[in-house]
């Protein structure tokens, strides 16, 4: 299995977007990261999405499904569901977002490869590091997110 470890903040949106949205209350989520998004998880058969974002907060699992907690939530899980994208899991909530991401790892051992998509420097090199300032999720880090994906999980 691969695993996308996906941060929403910095990701699938920006400074730019998140100001834009909150005049109008929708959620802040942009529809053009998410497209980038579904062609990262369907370039490699078996590649599931792994939440390791502060926006786990809200959701749990639930008779092997990830639900939502909060109507917010449920806002996220049904705009990725527009776009066939499934959150199969979260990652633990500790001390920091490195140690969450190895723990992960560490106890999932049918993953055979990895990339994380976030925007705090987390020094893995299986990270593809995004902008908050800059766009985000961009065209550019789509095949370099593909690459590292395809390799295997040392």
């Amino acid at each position: 299995m691969k695993v996308i470890f996906l941060d929403v903040d910095g990701v699938l949106n920006d400074q730019n977007l998140i100001f834009e949205k909150f005049k109008t209350k929708e959620i802040e989520i942009s529809k053009d990261k998410l497209l980038l998004l579904k062609e990262i998880i369907t370039s490699n058969d078996d590649t599931k999405v792994v939440l390791s974002s502060s926006w786990r907060i809200g959701l749990l699992r639930k008779d092997g499904k990830i639900v939502a907690d909060t109507t917010y939530h449920k806002e996220f899980l049904e705009l990725l569901k527009e776009y066939d994208i499934e959150i199969y899991d979260i990652t633990p909530s500790m001390m920091s977002r490195t140690e969450e991401i190895r723990y992960y790892l560490d106890n999932n051992k049918n993953i055979d490869g990895y990339v994380i998509l976030d925007d705090e420097e987390l020094n893995d090199d299986n990270q593809v590091k995004t902008d908050f300032f800059n766009g985000g999720l961009t065209e550019e880090h789509v095949p370099i997110a593909i690459d590292i994906l395809k390799r295997k999980k040392r």
